[in-house]
């Protein structure tokens, strides 16, 4: 998928801070929960163990035991959460005495990895989560010309073959469902910005 998806902006984080603020909370929960588990996962824990790892990072964030400070000579905020979501997972083990995992947070290499992977993970929530949306407004067959052609990355020609279409009716159709999910991450843009 060839668009940029929108940083996490600071205004979030001031939105965040807002307790009454429930519409920010819902939508960083639904796409950061889902990160953080499948990151803690790739570390190597079992699913329970990254949905409790998941459920410390977003309670913790919630009342407020967090000090990012949204300023752009600063890291990005999904890089003070890499760290976030590191420390929970090393204090999981700890606690669990499962292995000694703590000397690598401070090995720059592995943060960065981690920051890119959380970056990836990230990428992939959001298109799920506008495509949950998307997919309802257009027909099945539509939807699975997109899909066909744009996440499996199939021809065009094939697809167009396979279903006794023009290449241009392929194109019309992916180029439609395309537009319609980045209008859908802008909205989660705007969402995001302060109200």
């Amino acid at each position: 998928m060839a668009w940029h998806l929108p940083e996490t902006r600071p205004s979030i984080l001031l939105r965040l801070r807002d307790p009454t603020d429930d519409e920010a909370w819902t939508v960083f929960e639904s796409i950061y929960r889902s990160v953080v588990v499948r990151t803690a996962k790739r570390r190597g824990l079992q699913h329970a163990d990254a949905e409790d790892v998941a459920q410390v990072v977003m309670t913790n964030l919630s009342r407020k035991e967090w000090e990012f400070a949204p300023d752009s000579s600063n890291a990005r905020f999904r890089t003070w959460l890499v760290r976030v979501v590191e420390n929970a997972i090393v204090d999981h083990l700890r606690r669990n005495q499962r292995h000694q995992h703590a000397t690598l947070i401070e090995d720059e290499r592995y943060v960065e990895s981690m920051d890119q992977e959380l970056e990836s993970e990230y990428r992939c929530e959001v298109f799920h989560w506008a495509a949950d949306i998307v997919k309802k407004e257009f027909s099945m067959s539509a939807w699975n010309v997109f899909w066909a052609t744009t996440v499996e990355n199939r021809s065009i020609a094939d697809v167009a073959g396979e279903l006794d279409q023009s290449t241009g009716a392929i194109y019309s159709c992916r180029s439609r469902i395309m537009r319609r999910l980045k209008q859908q991450v802008c909205q989660f843009d705007n969402l995001m910005e302060d109200k």
